[in-house]
């Protein structure tokens, strides 16, 4: 699984949760929804790349502007090990 991580806002209404979309190879966009904190996990496959954007939502359901995309990060295989 890959972590990302954000800072919460700290000017304007009280953050109720969060929206995250991860661009994968950027094509496809997952959306998540509902994220109650300010870290994300999701799987990811070797050889892609992502990229990620929040925005914070309100209770009233009012959604925040969008964050400025990651950059890009690709998962690489992981170095070969012995048992």
């Amino acid at each position: 699984d890959e972590v990302y991580s954000w800072t919460a806002p700290t000017s304007g209404a009280p953050v109720h949760h969060y929206v995250a979309q991860v661009l994968v190879n950027r094509t496809d966009t997952l959306v998540f929804h509902d994220l109650s904190t300010t870290t994300l996990r999701f799987p990811a496959e070797y050889g892609d790349d992502y990229m990620v954007r929040v925005a914070a939502v309100t209770a009233d359901n009012r959604q925040g502007p969008w964050s400025n995309w990651s950059v890009p990060y690709m998962v690489e295989a992981e170095t070969p090990g012995f048992n």
